[in-house]
């Protein structure tokens, strides 16, 4: 019998090809945003979201000079609530947040962590301290939550000499701090050698931390041209290594699953490599582990020539959100998570035609704003607010978790059942973190059994 799921898929990718030439596809452009009073030759840099207690909500992006904090609450009218100066002109900021406030590091200057109180939005942003002792520069950030942990990659091979004068040698690769206890004050709880790890008696510099993702103390690391690497650090003073492989060019970023079993990489060097889709369960058992490669162009441009290049990914439910540089933001449906499809885009770089340079338009994107709403940072243009349009119905039976999701996420969170399914008896389920659940296709709940999810048919 044909699998009907896999027809709805065919058809969603033969139309998101016959679409490529348009601006956007299944998205619509809410507002834009650029610096009020940019210096000469300003350029954007990453973004990032945040919700106050009042329930509205804000864009942090980064321009060479400042940090930007905008009002979109009404996102058809973003207002600048405050522009702060960090002081270098640098090409990277990135940023994170975690309770009220705020933190910033960038790259190639010299401004340390910044911490920011976010209380009084949204009438006013404040600097309540910087952080200089353990690095003045670094690549990114990034908070794990649940454990009150902020991680801090990319720092330098040198930290500065307390008398005030030149620097001390500085072999660390990963800077973590707790900010659980004291979000404005963060205090540091570990400094990481992952070549020490490898290798007590190394003196080598092999695992420089481009980007990571963290969930619950598992570190998933992109060490640039050293690969892709899984860190227990549940004990810091104890790190073991998981798994690692090598894609093959200079590893980025990534992101994983909400359940837990695929990971979205990117590498970024050199220009034009596809997005890897990575099976942890294969690389956690030292198996070939990326089982597919993701490349929807959207210029026109021969094998032979540079493709686009993907930047930075992000997951929320059954979407996968990329910032894709010259493509701008890119939308993959995951509801099967080996295999991503096209399921939207919004080019804020129309520049290029029908060629890919580099490293120009979507730098970053935010897509965890409880309004659907999803911010991109343009390197030349600035911010961009757009919606992206929900899956048609699919005639599958869906699980959902969460009955209170907003119209954007009505599909999130769920795992479509086939149509000859049953809820009788013999249940085979995961759950992760009380999120995600995988059944078999044709599972069954016995007779009695306490249900705690509901069943939504979604019928052509």
């Amino acid at each position: 019998m044909t699998n009907p799921r896999l027809l709805i898929l065919f058809a969603a990718c033969f139309f998101s090809w016959s679409a490529l030439a348009q601006q956007s596809l299944n998205t619509n452009l809410v507002a834009t945003f650029t610096d009020p009073t940019p210096a000469a030759n300003n350029r954007y840099n990453d973004v990032w979201g945040y919700v106050d207690a009042q329930g509205r909500e804000y864009a942090i992006f980064g321009t060479r000079v400042s940090s930007l904090f905008v009002d979109i609450t009404n996102p058809a009218n973003p207002t600048l609530v405050t522009e702060i100066t960090n002081g270098s002109s640098t090409t990277w900021r990135d940023y994170k947040t975690y309770k009220n406030y705020a933190y910033s590091i960038c790259d190639s200057c010299n401004e340390g962590m910044y911490v920011y109180d976010l209380s009084n939005l949204p009438s006013s942003v404040s600097v309540v301290r910087t952080i200089k002792t353990e690095f003045v520069r670094s690549h990114n950030i990034y908070i794990d939550e649940a454990e009150g942990r902020l991680y801090v990659v990319g720092v330098p091979n040198s930290k500065p000499n307390p008398s005030g004068s030149g620097s001390l040698p500085y072999s660390v690769d990963l800077v973590v701090y707790d900010i659980a206890a004291d979000p404005a004050n963060p205090r540091l709880i570990a400094e990481i050698d992952f070549d020490k790890i490898i290798d007590p008696s190394s003196t080598s510099d092999f695992f420089y931390i481009h980007d990571l993702y963290v969930q619950h103390n598992i570190i998933y690391a992109s060490h640039g041209y050293t690969g892709y690497f899984i860190w227990d650090a549940n004990n810091l003073n104890n790190i073991s290594l998981i798994a690692d492989a090598d894609y093959g060019g200079y590893n980025h970023s990534s992101w994983i699953s909400e359940c837990g079993g695929y990971a979205y990489v990117a590498e970024e060097v050199p220009t034009g490599l596809p997005l890897q889709v990575v099976d942890l369960e294969r690389l956690r058992n030292g198996q070939s582990s990326n089982i597919a490669q993701v490349q929807d162009n959207l210029e026109t441009v021969p094998p032979s020539e540079t493709q686009s290049t993907v930047h930075n990914p992000y997951v929320k439910g059954d979407l996968l959100y990329i910032s894709y540089y010259e493509d701008g933001l890119k939308v993959y449906d995951i509801r099967n998570p080996a295999n991503p499809v096209l399921h939207a885009y919004y080019d804020t770089y129309s520049d290029n035609n029908n060629s890919y340079s580099g490293y120009a338009g979507a730098w970053g994107t935010y897509p965890f704003l409880p309004s659907g709403n999803i911010l991109i940072s343009d390197i030349t243009y600035g911010l961009s607010i757009v919606t992206v349009e929900d899956f048609d119905c699919d005639g599958f039976n869906h699980v959902l978790f969460n009955e209170t999701q907003s119209q954007n996420e009505r599909y999130a969170s769920k795992v479509a059942t086939y149509n000859n399914a049953s809820i009788s008896a013999n249940v085979s389920s995961k759950y992760t973190a009380q999120k995600c659940i995988e059944l078999n296709p044709n599972f069954e709940v016995k007779l009695g059994a306490q249900v705690l999810f509901t069943i939504e048919s979604c019928g052509n």
